[in-house]
């Protein structure tokens, strides 16, 4: 027999110990590869999922939010880079109206602490239960919203008709996506609510405290005896309700409200309506906060929500048995540089009240000058706030400068009744709620402080400015109509001379010609 017969390489021990290792390297580069490319993927599909979620579970998986992009990443909404919703309700300024608010529920939860005041920024977590009536079957949900991410989504009812949040179940969401250009977060459900029912929309959100300007909430930094101090507040009007809390950001869009602050125990928390209780909350990290609840406001719209959170002191005045309070910085408040406005702010009241003949409608009013306010002041509803110019100090103590402080007062006070009381449907007509404001703050600032003629002033300064600024090729109606308007900042912009000086001066002339054809005898309109 002869040997089998065999062909092929044959190599020796040590070259095929070498091809071996060889080829165990380079399985473990293709493994190590293959991971780092599975991570880069896993993180791509985060981020891109992080704005578009469809788990309808009452708490989303793994602690995932919905994070609201900004403008510079608005192509990452949706399931993939190019990704763009359909043309629909979210591409119009105006709000669909498929619901109506009711109440809302919100409790916010600035983290600001008076010992770590050096913190590059300053975060605050808010949760909000808005009651609201459906008026047309629909399962596409929109609100307000600007630069709030979101934990937790939910939507339940129909409500009870005879029980307040007694729910027949939970409604399912299918989307939650944002349209930014018209500032919206879009819920997508999976069947329709029932139009003449009830629901109420649940959001736990997250958010940023703005450091530099006046909107939204904001930061003040500030020394006060001696030392380097915080606070934060408000500012809500026209459109920045919607950077604190998911809304319906329309002044005709009313609802009441009940607000709870949580703070830090060395600061005292104002809102619109009086303290109702206080209790106590311990955070993860073992700190003891103070939660500060409120009475119900009245119906209001959202532009008009406040609240500051701060350690001032204040001056306090009892006007026809309700209380107005003066805060300011404690060496303000010490110095008297507040006094004048105490003193004077209730008389203001009064004289509105007999006016009209309609008393203001809630039991407190507080009145806050901040350090820094880039809009002057604002009319809040029982809790309004001004810059530092309503302080009169010793050395500024000229007739000028009170009747500066009266005429900022007359006007804010008389937007309790026009503006708070009353309201325009929507801002094109913002020139009633100022123009009566304006009236109101020269005729009161004249009858309180005759020795400056503040009619004088009006018409060399109103009215000259204003005919003078209505010349030019820049001039605008004082009422602008609702189609012309395409983005949010043009309502910004509706607050300027025309608004303000040729507000005034329309309602002088309206005034002017009703009392003509009212009080003289053969006066007709024809």
């Amino acid at each position: 027999m002869s040997p089998p017969f065999s062909s092929g390489i044959y190599v020796s021990r040590g070259v095929a110990l070498l091809l071996a290792g060889l080829t165990a390297v380079l399985l473990l580069a293709l493994v190590v590869l293959a991971a780092l490319y599975g991570s880069c993927a896993h993180v791509q599909s985060s981020e891109l999922d992080s704005h578009l979620v469809k788990d309808t579970s009452l708490s989303p998986p793994g602690g995932q939010e919905w994070t609201q992009p900004t403008p510079a990443h608005e192509s990452t909404v949706g399931t993939s880079q190019d990704w763009r919703p359909p043309s629909g309700p979210w591409d119009h300024l105006r709000l669909p109206p498929w619901l109506v608010p009711l109440h809302y529920d919100l409790e916010l939860w600035p983290r600001l602490q008076p010992d770590n005041l050096s913190t590059p920024s300053l975060t605050f977590t808010g949760r909000v239960n808005i009651t609201v009536r459906c008026t047309v079957a629909t399962s596409t949900l929109l609100l307000h919203s600007f630069f709030l991410n979101y934990k937790q989504v939910e939507v339940w009812g129909p409500l009870a008709p005879d029980t307040r949040n007694a729910t027949v179940g939970r409604v399912p969401l299918e989307n939650v996506w944002f349209a930014l250009d018209m500032q919206y977060v879009v819920l997508d459900l999976g069947q329709s609510l029932d139009p003449g029912s009830s629901y109420e929309l649940n959001f736990d959100f997250s958010g940023q405290v703005l450091q530099e300007g006046s909107e939204g909430l904001f930061l003040n930094l500030y020394t006060d005896e001696d030392q380097l101090r915080a606070l934060i507040a408000t500012q809500m009007e026209p459109t920045f309700a919607r950077h604190v809390f998911p809304c319906f950001d329309e002044p005709a869009l009313k609802a009441t409200f009940n607000i709870t602050i949580i703070h830090h125990p060395g600061y005292v928390a104002l809102s619109n309506m009086p303290q109702l209780g206080q209790s106590h909350r311990i955070d993860v990290n073992g700190s003891r906060w103070t939660v500060t609840s409120f009475h119900t406001t009245p119906r209001m719209p959202t532009y008009l929500v406040a609240l500051v959170i701060c350690d001032f002191d204040y001056v306090s005045r009892t006007e026809r048995g309700k209380e107005i309070r003066v805060w300011a910085r404690k060496d303000d408040i010490a110095d008297g540089y507040l006094d004048f406005a105490a003193n004077h702010t209730g008389p203001v009241f009064s004289f509105l009240e007999d006016l009209f003949n309609i008393s203001y409608p809630l039991p407190k009013t507080d009145i806050i000058a901040l350090p820094t306010f880039v809009n002057g002041a604002m009319e809040n509803w029982g809790l309004m706030i001004f810059d530092a110019s309503l302080l009169l100090e010793l050395d500024d103590d000229l007739p000028e400068k009170r009747a500066m402080i009266l005429s900022i007062l007359s006007h804010e006070v008389g937007h309790q009744w026009f503006g708070n009381l009353v309201t325009m449907s929507w801002w094109n007509n913002i020139w009633l709620n100022e123009g009566f404001a304006s009236y109101f703050e020269v005729g009161l600032t004249n009858y309180f402080y005759p020795k400056v003629p503040r009619n004088m002033i009006f018409f060399l300064t109103v009215l000259h400015d204003i005919l003078e600024d209505d010349h030019s090729l820049e001039s605008r109606a004082v009422s602008t109509p609702v189609e012309n308007f395409t983005e949010t900042r043009e309502i910004n912009r509706l607050f300027d001379i025309y608004t303000y000086k040729k507000g005034i001066w329309s309602l002088f002339t309206s005034l002017v010609t009703v009392y003509y054809f009212i009080n003289i005898p053969g006066a007709n309109l024809n």
